[in-house]
């Protein structure tokens, strides 16, 4: 997952709650992207899942317990004015790779510093059903999140870790 998070489109104008709300949950509000890596087990940090940067992303937690995430990593234009349905797939084909995109539920576990995201839909056809477990922390207006149990950690101990700046308006 590009940390599953992967991260939701920033519209203009879009009311973000500038603290938690009342119901305690310490991730609502809308958070962007500013910087992720893979994280090795010697340490060494790499570019998220093989992808090139930079990365631009949006994550955003409701009161309701609603999350959604979009994370897009580098890619060149397009430089055919056809409109993108219209592109032959081998050439579509390249930008599905630079783009991850999920919404779903959330529960959290304030004191184990874990969120779960239930994967409704999502860009990766192998998503929906999913539980992307994350361990957070929040400083300040940034939220840490790394990948724990899911398809995105592997035997050898590498996982993602993503640093989101929380909107104010």
């Amino acid at each position: 997952m590009f940390g599953g998070m992967a991260g939701l489109l920033a519209t203009p104008g879009l009311a973000a709650p500038t603290r938690a709300s009342s119901s305690g949950l310490p991730l609502v509000g809308v958070w962007r992207l500013l910087d992720a890596a893979t994280v090795l087990a010697d340490g060494r940090e790499v570019d998220l899942d093989g992808r090139k940067g930079p990365y631009k992303g949006t994550i955003i937690y409701t009161p309701e317990r609603i999350v959604a995430v979009q994370i897009a990593s580098a890619r060149a234009a397009l430089a055919l004015s056809t409109p993108f349905d219209r592109v032959p797939d081998a050439q579509r084909l390249p930008f599905l790779d630079t783009y991850e995109a999920y919404f779903g539920t959330y529960d959290v576990d304030k004191d184990a510093g874990i969120v779960r995201h239930h994967c409704e839909a999502s860009l990766d056809p192998t998503g929906p059903g999913l539980v992307y477990e994350r361990r957070f922390s929040i400083s300040g207006d940034i939220l840490t999140i790394r990948t724990t149990t899911d398809k995105n950690v592997s035997a050898d101990g590498h996982y993602n870790r993503l640093h989101w700046k929380r909107v104010r308006i």
